[in-house]
Protein backbone atom coordinates (compact mmCIF):
# COMPACT_ATOMS: atom_id res chain seq x y z
CA UNK A 1 0.00 0.00 0.00
CA UNK A 2 1.64 3.69 -1.18
CA UNK A 3 1.40 6.44 1.45
CA UNK A 4 0.00 9.67 0.22
CA UNK A 5 2.74 12.01 -0.31
CA UNK A 6 2.72 15.29 1.47
CA UNK A 7 3.35 18.34 -0.44
CA UNK A 8 5.41 21.31 1.61
CA UNK A 9 3.04 24.08 1.79
CA UNK A 10 4.33 27.58 0.24
CA UNK A 11 2.71 31.28 -0.10
CA UNK A 12 1.28 31.86 -3.11
CA UNK A 13 2.71 34.72 -5.27
CA UNK A 14 -0.77 36.67 -4.56
CA UNK A 15 -0.42 35.99 -0.61
CA UNK A 16 3.21 37.29 -0.57
CA UNK A 17 2.02 40.62 -2.42
CA UNK A 18 -0.89 40.89 0.35
CA UNK A 19 1.56 40.55 3.43
CA UNK A 20 4.28 43.32 1.75
CA UNK A 21 1.38 45.53 1.13
CA UNK A 22 -0.05 45.26 4.89
CA UNK A 23 3.85 45.48 6.25
CA UNK A 24 3.61 48.91 3.64
CA UNK A 25 0.84 50.26 5.13
CA UNK A 26 1.53 49.93 8.80
CA UNK A 27 5.03 51.28 7.70
CA UNK A 28 3.28 54.44 6.11
CA UNK A 29 0.89 54.63 9.49
CA UNK A 30 4.14 54.49 11.75
CA UNK A 31 6.67 56.43 10.01
CA UNK A 32 4.43 59.94 10.58
CA UNK A 33 3.67 58.92 14.14
CA UNK A 34 7.29 58.60 14.84
CA UNK A 35 8.30 61.34 13.53
CA UNK A 36 5.94 63.32 15.20
CA UNK A 37 7.01 61.92 18.61
CA UNK A 38 11.01 62.73 17.66
CA UNK A 39 9.56 66.14 17.30
CA UNK A 40 7.30 66.32 20.61
CA UNK A 41 10.85 64.88 22.11
CA UNK A 42 12.82 67.65 20.85
CA UNK A 43 10.44 70.06 21.86
CA UNK A 44 10.12 69.20 25.60
CA UNK A 45 14.23 68.94 25.28
CA UNK A 46 14.03 72.53 24.67
CA UNK A 47 11.76 73.06 27.50
CA UNK A 48 14.72 71.42 29.69
CA UNK A 49 17.09 73.36 28.43
CA UNK A 50 15.26 76.73 28.77
CA UNK A 51 14.78 75.80 32.62
CA UNK A 52 18.31 74.67 33.09
CA UNK A 53 19.18 78.00 31.55
CA UNK A 54 16.49 80.02 34.16
CA UNK A 55 18.04 78.14 36.73
CA UNK A 56 21.79 79.58 36.29
CA UNK A 57 19.58 82.78 35.32
CA UNK A 58 18.19 83.01 39.20
CA UNK A 59 21.70 82.20 40.65
CA UNK A 60 23.27 85.19 38.44
CA UNK A 61 20.90 87.32 39.59
CA UNK A 62 21.54 86.50 43.28
CA UNK A 63 25.29 87.49 42.64
CA UNK A 64 24.25 90.50 40.60
CA UNK A 65 21.98 92.71 43.17
CA UNK A 66 18.84 91.24 41.33
CA UNK A 67 20.11 92.47 37.99
CA UNK A 68 19.51 90.23 35.15
CA UNK A 69 22.60 89.80 32.71
CA UNK A 70 23.01 91.98 29.53
CA UNK A 71 21.43 90.22 26.44
CA UNK A 72 24.57 91.34 24.40
CA UNK A 73 27.35 93.52 25.28
CA UNK A 74 30.20 94.61 22.94
CA UNK A 75 34.26 95.27 24.58
CA UNK A 76 35.37 98.45 23.56
CA UNK A 77 38.25 98.93 21.47
CA UNK A 78 37.85 95.60 20.09
CA UNK A 79 35.39 93.40 18.12
CA UNK A 80 34.79 90.96 20.61
CA UNK A 81 31.46 90.76 22.38
CA UNK A 82 29.78 88.75 25.27
CA UNK A 83 26.20 87.87 26.06
CA UNK A 84 23.72 86.34 28.25
CA UNK A 85 24.76 82.75 27.22
CA UNK A 86 28.42 83.12 28.41
CA UNK A 87 27.13 84.91 31.43
CA UNK A 88 25.08 82.06 32.66
CA UNK A 89 27.70 79.65 31.27
CA UNK A 90 30.33 81.43 33.55
CA UNK A 91 27.44 80.89 36.79
CA UNK A 92 27.32 77.47 36.25
CA UNK A 93 31.37 76.93 36.11
CA UNK A 94 32.91 78.32 32.87
CA UNK A 95 35.16 81.12 32.88
CA UNK A 96 34.99 83.03 29.34
CA UNK A 97 35.12 86.88 28.85
CA UNK A 98 33.90 86.82 25.23
CA UNK A 99 33.04 84.42 22.38
CA UNK A 100 36.95 84.08 20.86
CA UNK A 101 37.86 82.82 23.94
CA UNK A 102 35.67 79.45 23.29
CA UNK A 103 37.70 77.89 20.21
CA UNK A 104 36.12 74.02 19.65
CA UNK A 105 39.86 72.99 19.92
CA UNK A 106 40.29 72.07 23.54
CA UNK A 107 37.00 72.06 24.85
CA UNK A 108 36.23 69.59 27.35
CA UNK A 109 33.26 67.85 28.46
CA UNK A 110 31.65 69.81 30.84
CA UNK A 111 32.00 73.02 28.61
CA UNK A 112 30.36 70.93 25.86
CA UNK A 113 27.64 70.14 27.73
CA UNK A 114 27.03 73.50 29.00
CA UNK A 115 26.82 74.53 25.22
CA UNK A 116 24.27 72.11 24.35
CA UNK A 117 22.23 73.80 26.88
CA UNK A 118 21.68 76.96 24.48
CA UNK A 119 21.06 74.70 20.95
CA UNK A 120 18.00 74.26 20.38
CA UNK A 121 17.46 70.47 19.53
CA UNK A 122 14.51 71.67 16.53
CA UNK A 123 17.00 73.90 15.24
CA UNK A 124 19.10 73.51 12.03
CA UNK A 125 22.95 72.16 12.91
CA UNK A 126 25.66 74.53 13.35
CA UNK A 127 27.65 74.79 10.93
CA UNK A 128 31.34 74.88 11.89
CA UNK A 129 31.02 77.15 14.53
CA UNK A 130 31.27 77.86 18.06
CA UNK A 131 28.39 80.39 18.94
CA UNK A 132 26.14 77.58 19.73
CA UNK A 133 23.21 80.28 20.95
CA UNK A 134 19.36 79.21 18.93
CA UNK A 135 17.49 81.60 21.83
CA UNK A 136 17.80 85.33 21.91
CA UNK A 137 16.08 87.56 24.91
CA UNK A 138 13.21 90.40 25.20
CA UNK A 139 15.07 93.46 24.08
CA UNK A 140 14.06 95.68 27.26
CA UNK A 141 14.81 93.43 30.08
CA UNK A 142 18.09 92.29 29.28
CA UNK A 143 19.44 94.87 25.67
CA UNK A 144 22.30 95.08 24.02
CA UNK A 145 25.07 97.45 25.87
CA UNK A 146 28.21 98.58 25.20
CA UNK A 147 31.61 98.99 27.92
CA UNK A 148 33.29 102.17 27.46
CA UNK A 149 36.76 101.22 29.37
CA UNK A 150 36.88 97.29 28.18
CA UNK A 151 36.38 94.11 30.38
CA UNK A 152 36.29 96.00 33.56
CA UNK A 153 32.50 97.33 32.90
CA UNK A 154 31.07 94.29 32.16
CA UNK A 155 29.02 94.58 35.32
CA UNK A 156 27.69 97.76 33.67
CA UNK A 157 28.12 100.17 36.21
CA UNK A 158 29.92 102.26 33.14
CA UNK A 159 28.85 101.56 29.73
CA UNK A 160 27.39 103.49 26.38
CA UNK A 161 24.82 102.26 23.76
CA UNK A 162 22.56 103.71 21.03
CA UNK A 163 19.50 102.31 22.88
CA UNK A 164 18.03 105.13 24.41
CA UNK A 165 15.75 104.43 27.36
CA UNK A 166 12.94 106.54 25.86
CA UNK A 167 10.47 105.23 28.89
CA UNK A 168 12.78 106.96 31.11
CA UNK A 169 13.46 110.19 29.06
CA UNK A 170 9.79 110.59 29.08
CA UNK A 171 9.26 110.34 32.82
CA UNK A 172 12.46 112.08 34.22
CA UNK A 173 13.26 114.69 30.35
CA UNK A 174 16.83 113.20 31.09
CA UNK A 175 18.06 111.16 28.59
CA UNK A 176 19.07 107.50 29.47
CA UNK A 177 20.81 104.15 27.85
CA UNK A 178 19.29 100.97 28.78
CA UNK A 179 20.64 98.40 31.20
CA UNK A 180 19.60 95.23 32.60
CA UNK A 181 16.07 95.49 34.51
CA UNK A 182 16.35 94.37 37.85
CA UNK A 183 14.32 90.93 38.38
CA UNK A 184 12.84 92.64 41.45
CA UNK A 185 11.48 96.02 39.52
CA UNK A 186 8.92 93.65 37.42
CA UNK A 187 5.74 93.07 38.58
CA UNK A 188 4.86 90.81 35.68
CA UNK A 189 7.68 88.03 36.22
CA UNK A 190 5.22 84.77 35.78
CA UNK A 191 3.81 86.44 31.91
CA UNK A 192 6.66 87.98 30.98
CA UNK A 193 9.13 85.92 28.48
CA UNK A 194 13.00 86.69 29.01
CA UNK A 195 14.21 83.95 26.55
CA UNK A 196 12.96 83.08 23.30
CA UNK A 197 13.34 80.30 20.44
CA UNK A 198 15.36 82.91 17.41
CA UNK A 199 15.76 82.40 13.91
CA UNK A 200 19.62 81.40 12.89
CA UNK A 201 21.21 83.19 10.08
CA UNK A 202 22.71 80.20 7.55
CA UNK A 203 25.48 83.36 6.27
CA UNK A 204 26.49 82.99 9.26
CA UNK A 205 27.04 79.26 10.74
CA UNK A 206 23.60 78.50 11.58
CA UNK A 207 23.98 81.09 14.87
CA UNK A 208 20.90 83.03 16.20
CA UNK A 209 21.02 86.43 17.96
CA UNK A 210 21.69 87.15 21.34
CA UNK A 211 19.02 89.51 21.46
CA UNK A 212 15.37 89.89 19.74
CA UNK A 213 16.07 93.36 18.45
CA UNK A 214 14.38 92.68 15.27
CA UNK A 215 10.79 92.17 16.48
CA UNK A 216 7.98 94.57 15.72
CA UNK A 217 5.46 94.86 18.67
CA UNK A 218 3.30 97.27 16.52
CA UNK A 219 1.58 99.69 18.83
CA UNK A 220 1.94 97.17 21.99
CA UNK A 221 4.12 99.06 24.36
CA UNK A 222 7.06 97.44 25.87
CA UNK A 223 6.23 99.32 28.89
CA UNK A 224 2.40 99.69 30.46
CA UNK A 225 2.59 103.65 29.69
CA UNK A 226 -0.44 104.52 29.33
CA UNK A 227 -1.72 106.63 26.86
CA UNK A 228 2.00 108.16 26.17
CA UNK A 229 3.07 107.69 22.51
CA UNK A 230 4.19 104.17 21.77
CA UNK A 231 7.66 105.26 20.13
CA UNK A 232 8.51 107.17 24.20
CA UNK A 233 7.74 103.96 25.82
CA UNK A 234 8.63 101.40 24.06
CA UNK A 235 12.56 101.57 25.22
CA UNK A 236 13.91 100.31 22.07
CA UNK A 237 14.24 102.92 18.99
CA UNK A 238 11.97 106.29 18.28
CA UNK A 239 12.37 105.46 14.30
CA UNK A 240 10.43 102.16 14.31
CA UNK A 241 6.93 101.67 12.69
CA UNK A 242 4.91 101.15 16.18
CA UNK A 243 1.82 101.16 13.79
CA UNK A 244 2.94 97.93 11.42
CA UNK A 245 1.45 94.76 11.95
CA UNK A 246 3.12 92.73 14.49
CA UNK A 247 5.41 90.41 12.38
CA UNK A 248 7.75 87.52 13.14
CA UNK A 249 9.45 87.44 9.18
CA UNK A 250 8.39 84.56 7.20
CA UNK A 251 9.21 82.32 10.34
CA UNK A 252 12.11 80.95 8.35
CA UNK A 253 16.24 80.64 9.09
CA UNK A 254 17.66 83.25 7.14
CA UNK A 255 19.52 86.15 7.16
CA UNK A 256 16.88 89.26 6.87
CA UNK A 257 15.47 87.24 9.84
CA UNK A 258 18.49 87.51 12.00
CA UNK A 259 16.83 88.81 15.62
CA UNK A 260 13.25 87.47 15.00
CA UNK A 261 11.40 85.09 17.14
CA UNK A 262 11.53 81.27 15.69
CA UNK A 263 8.35 78.97 15.40
CA UNK A 264 10.01 76.21 14.97
CA UNK A 265 8.25 73.25 17.03
CA UNK A 266 5.36 71.43 16.34
CA UNK A 267 1.93 73.51 15.83
CA UNK A 268 4.29 75.60 14.69
CA UNK A 269 5.42 77.29 18.10
CA UNK A 270 7.70 78.86 20.08
CA UNK A 271 9.49 77.72 23.13
CA UNK A 272 10.02 80.52 25.92
CA UNK A 273 11.76 80.85 29.09
CA UNK A 274 9.44 83.46 31.54
CA UNK A 275 10.97 85.69 34.29
CA UNK A 276 9.98 83.79 37.19
CA UNK A 277 11.84 80.66 35.94
CA UNK A 278 9.18 78.48 34.06
CA UNK A 279 9.05 77.76 30.08
CA UNK A 280 6.08 76.98 27.63
CA UNK A 281 5.23 77.54 24.04
CA UNK A 282 3.60 80.66 22.55
CA UNK A 283 1.84 79.97 19.14
CA UNK A 284 2.11 81.71 15.92
CA UNK A 285 -0.46 81.96 13.35
CA UNK A 286 -0.37 84.83 11.34
CA UNK A 287 0.96 88.40 11.70
CA UNK A 288 -1.98 89.48 13.92
CA UNK A 289 -3.01 85.96 15.65
CA UNK A 290 -0.49 84.83 17.47
CA UNK A 291 0.43 84.80 21.56
CA UNK A 292 2.81 87.25 21.72
CA UNK A 293 1.57 90.39 22.54
CA UNK A 294 0.26 92.01 26.14
CA UNK A 295 1.94 90.97 29.25
CA UNK A 296 4.08 88.24 27.51
CA UNK A 297 6.06 91.06 26.34
CA UNK A 298 4.69 94.60 28.38
CA UNK A 299 7.03 95.10 31.28
CA UNK A 300 5.07 96.10 34.04
CA UNK A 301 6.96 98.08 36.38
Amino acid sequence: MTRPTRTASAFTLIELLVVISIIALLIGILLPALGAARRTSRAMACNSNLKQQGIAMYAYTIENNESLPWGSFGLEGTNDTTDWSLYLMNVMGASYDHWDDLGQSGIGSEEQGLLALYACPEALDQEGDNHIRQYATHPRVMPTGEATDGLSQLSGSSFATAQIDWYAFNRSSKQQYLSPDRIDDIRNTSSLFGVIDTAQNPDDGNNGAAVLDKFRFADQQLVNGGSSPPWLVAGIDDSWDYDAPVAAGTNEDTAANFGQPRFRHPGTRANALFLDGHSSSLSYSSETEHELFGDTVYVDY
